[in-house]
């Protein structure tokens, strides 16, 4: 177990933070650390209006309109168009930026090695992994110039701050501080494949200081079993070792943190028991790896998630992922959090930015009109309409799928999510509406395989223009060329009917709902007699929302003795 750093006088010294007394206002403009790091490539990260509060944006012009991938020369196409405009006045020098780029071609190849699909960097990866380049370099070489420059720059951060009219200021760093990094990179922009490289990134920086002795283990930390089996597969896919821990690996832990222990987080606890681990046997030099960093945010300050962390990594090092800090920050509704915060999230590529360059979800919201339908009819083909939107999505892909193929799309998926997923069943009103909403979707899926003569009836109303606003236009005018075009071609409603039940069901029949017996967070949705479920629920509380579920017309539910592992992490 290695010593504490001694702490030079004045800096560094532990002791709770003085918080200012006014509150910090917009988490996003109160990201310190973010903005130093801009300021180390030589961008201005305070500028007098913050570009629309984005100053990211000046990093990402520079590197945005390069082609993914390696040059000729072996380095990313964006390191030289990031060199090309590197301002004079960057602490970054064209030299150290050369080894932090060779360094990230390194653990991508490492990466790479036994990958199918091989990683190509996307922008956005490739200036996170830079910004981590730089803050690791720092953080082992000059903790203490470290620490000196991120105070030189709070007090320019909170003048700014008060000169845009910002409430509250930052808190000065301390050393205990900087052991904790925080990546808020949206979902779906690659966080996992991230973390796989932050390691690697760690390890190299760690033992160029000579300092990789002094960290005990690399522990994955994740919200639950599902995610953590998840991980395992991606790590190995990646080329990294790792092992779902358990209490006989205590004495086993890994030299130069070759080998990740994955965890879930709610198994951490203040004494040894039936399904927990005690904090105690760990230590507190872990190398931290936190998946939905998020969680548990706003729990009890002594012994919450952040208590846990510190713990387990006082004399370590944190990586915190999450795409929704901001939101978990304000939910936590505690100043030190969002301090801790603040001065902790390295990179922000938040939905925002993911939305804006194309990456996002397109959503639409339809006020519908007084329906000439019987009650409940206009909700079904409003329904209809989604399976179909989905069913044409899953056709293009398969019939399309060489011409797509440059594109690397996945097989589409439809998703239906409720307020919460912690329970189905519960006291509070917010739970008992979750549940009602899981009922109605699966009494529509029951009916739609039921009542063919209706689900074809209703096929041909949503195609024809009859889902409508209050204006009597179609609300789906732009939505089904595809589908209208197999239709001028001769595709009948029966036959459409007929193929939506096969690619999206795997054929008609009653609708069977079966809960593998022991299993507490998954409901698997099969038709007639076919053994492979078409769909999957996933709550905490599944038995109570079977139960729910069995009040449903034409739903056959059942418990399975022979069925077993978890399907939801292999989606």
């Amino acid at each position: 177990m290695p010593s504490a750093t001694p702490a030079r006088p004045g800096r560094g010294r532990a002791r709770p933070a003085n918080l200012p007394d006014q509150p910090l206002d917009r988490f996003s403009d109160s990201l310190v650390l973010n903005a130093w790091m801009i300021a180390q490539f030589g961008f201005d990260a305070l500028p007098a209006n913050s570009d629309d509060g984005k100053p990211i944006r000046a990093l990402a012009r520079s590197v945005m309109p390069s082609n993914e991938g390696l040059g000729a020369d072996g380095l990313h196409h964006y390191y030289h168009a990031f060199k090309a405009v590197l301002p004079a006045q960057a602490a970054v020098k064209p030299d150290v930026l050369l080894r932090y780029e060779e360094n990230i071609v390194a653990h991508t190849a490492r990466l790479n090695a036994g990958r199918s699909r091989k990683i190509v960097w996307k922008y956005f990866q490739w200036l996170t992994l830079l910004c981590v380049e730089r803050y690791l370099d720092r953080f082992f070489q000059d903790r203490y110039g470290l620490l000196d420059e991120l105070n030189a720059f709070v007090a320019k951060f909170n003048k700014w701050r008060t000169d845009n009219g910002y409430a509250g200021q930052i808190a000065p760093f301390s050393l205990q501080e900087l052991n904790k990094v925080c990546l808020q990179n949206a979902t779906g922009s690659g966080k996992t494949l991230l973390m796989h490289a932050n390691l690697l990134q760690f390890r190299h920086h760690a033992k160029a200081a000579n300092k990789l002795a002094d960290y005990s283990r690399a522990l994955l930390l994740t919200p639950g079993e599902d995610l953590t089996a998840q991980h395992l597969r991606e790590l190995e896919e990646s080329g990294i070792r790792a092992q779902r821990f358990v209490a006989d690996l205590l004495a086993q832990a890994s030299a130069e943190l070759s080998t990740v222990d994955a965890l879930e987080i709610h198994k951490l606890a203040e004494k040894d028991g039936e399904k927990t681990i005690a904090l105690r046997n760990f230590g507190d030099a872990n190398l931290l790896l936190v998946d939905e960093g998020h969680v548990g945010l706003a729990s009890n300050e002594e012994t919450g998630f952040m208590a846990r962390r510190d713990a387990l990594s006082g004399k370590g090092f944190v990586f915190e992922y999450s795409a929704t800090f901001a939101q978990a920050v304000k939910a936590a509704g505690n100043e030190a959090v969002t301090q801790a915060y603040a001065k902790s999230v390295l990179f922000d590529y938040s939905y925002r930015y993911f939305y804006a360059d194309g990456y996002g979800k397109d959503y639409q919201v339809f006020n519908l009109a007084d329906s000439r339908f019987d009650a409940g009819h206009t909700e079904r083909l409003y329904l209809t309409a989604g399976l179909l939107s989905f069913y044409q999505q899953l056709r293009v892909y398969d019939e399309q799928r060489a011409a797509l193929a440059e594109f690397n799309l996945e097989k589409p998926l439809w998703v239906f999510v409720g307020a919460s997923v912690t329970r189905a069943i519960g006291g509070n009103l917010e739970e008992r509406d979750t549940a009602t909403d899981v009922r109605n979707i699966v009494q529509f899926i029951a009916d739609f395989l039921h009542d063919w003569q209706q689900s074809e009836a209703d096929i041909q109303h949503v195609l024809n223009g009859a889902v409508q606003d209050g204006n009597g236009q179609n609300l789906f005018e732009h939505t089904f060329h595809y589908l209208q075009d197999k239709r001028r071609e001769g595709e009948t409603a029966t036959k459409l009917h007929q193929d939506v039940l096969a690619r999206l069901f795997g054929g008609g029949g009653i609708l069977r709902l079966t809960r593998v017996s022991g299993d507490t967070a998954e409901i698997r949705l099969h038709t007639g007699e076919a053994g492979k479920p078409f769909g999957l629920i996933n709550v905490g509380d599944a038995p109570g929302l079977m139960r729910e579920l069995e009040k449903c017309l034409s739903v056959q539910a059942e418990e399975s003795q022979f069925a077993t592992g978890a399907l939801f992490g292999l989606m």
